[in-house]
């Protein structure tokens, strides 16, 4: 009887821990997604939830200054052809209420990472409503979905989970990966 039972524990540890690498073994998008590789600055906005918990928030902020690390970055910086552009000074998050999809596309300039799910972000929300994201946010253990072009311009990076332990952790396992 107490074997089954450790093997029945050992089982269930063996499912979640290959659920969870599942949910973090998806591949980034492509490094131009978030740095202009002509001008080494980000080419990116980080759109946080205003429905977020702050943990959400302090997961943006730590994106930010890991691309702001990127080698691509670093070199541009380096490049006295390029104009150093401080990470510092650039205005890399936002909330979800600063700006819109239609301005976004009308902008089309730059690609969006949008931090949590539909509850906490209404621009994950429209897309979701929309039909162009696929993932069911309410029941994701954590993880991010890359929409290429959704509207015909610029990419979306999606990084969400179901609640605010699972968007942090993949916040920090694409942070991981870049």
């Amino acid at each position: 009887m107490r074997l089954r039972k450790v093997g029945a524990v050992l089982t269930g540890c063996a499912l979640l821990g290959a659920t969870l690498a599942g949910a973090f073994a998806q591949s980034i998008p492509p490094i131009d997604f978030f740095v202009d590789p002509k001008t080494g600055a980000p080419h990116i906005l980080i759109v946080v939830g205003s429905k977020a918990a702050a943990s959400d928030v302090e997961a943006a902020t730590a994106l930010a200054v890991k691309i702001g690390t990127l080698d691509v970055v670093k070199a541009a910086n380096r490049n006295s052809n390029i104009s150093k552009v401080p990470v510092s000074n650039l205005n890399l998050v936002t909330l979800d209420t600063q700006i819109t999809l239609a301005d976004w596309k009308a902008a089309g300039d730059y690609n969006l990472v949008l931090i949590g799910g539909p509850v906490a972000n209404i621009l994950v929300k429209q897309l979701v409503d929309d039909g162009l994201s696929a993932v069911d946010w309410v029941t994701s253990p954590g993880e991010w979905e890359y929409l290429r072009a959704p509207h015909g311009g610029e990419d979306i990076l999606i990084v969400a989970g179901a609640d605010r332990e699972a968007t942090r952790a993949a916040v920090q396992a694409l942070i991981n990966q870049l």
